[in-house]
């Protein structure tokens, strides 16, 4: 009778109970034993991240991403590509924020991140009068 119980045997057993219970803990808890990039916000000294809730109706922060699509638009739209507006903030280290054609605004992530999360969260913000190329300041 062959002996299944080989070194070799045991060394892979070990290795696949080990990527199921981080599977199972991941997926059973809010914990991330790899964590997610995309969750956006800002990374705390003990590790955490912390993502911001952004309140309605602020003043936009930042140097304005103008686009030349409207707000709101359709994620679901099969013609529209939902570009990641936000990233120049990570490449130019500048605080930023997106300003669409119908003149609403939405907030980009606090640096170091650089995602989109105004648009993530559904949440608008006021642009700075002056900000629009065609706007005369007063």
């Amino acid at each position: 009778m062959k002996n299944i119980f080989t070194l070799k045997n045991i060394i892979v057993y070990g290795v696949l109970l080990a990527f199921a219970a981080v599977i199972i803990l991941q997926t059973m808890t809010q914990y991330k034993v790899f964590p997610v990039a995309s969750e956006g916000g800002i990374t705390t000294q003990d590790g955490e991240r912390q993502v911001p809730q952004l309140q309605p109706d602020q003043t936009c922060k930042g140097d304005p991403i103008y686009v030349e699509y409207r707000w709101p638009h359709s994620e679901n739209d099969a013609d529209f590509d939902n570009p990641w507006e936000c990233q120049i903030q990570c490449q130019d280290k500048k605080r930023r924020y997106i300003y669409y054609a119908n003149g609403i605004g939405t907030q980009c992530d606090v640096l170091p991140e650089c995602l989109d999360l105004g648009e993530d969260q559904g949440v608008t913000c006021n642009p700075p009068k002056g900000d629009k190329p065609d706007e005369e300041e007063e």
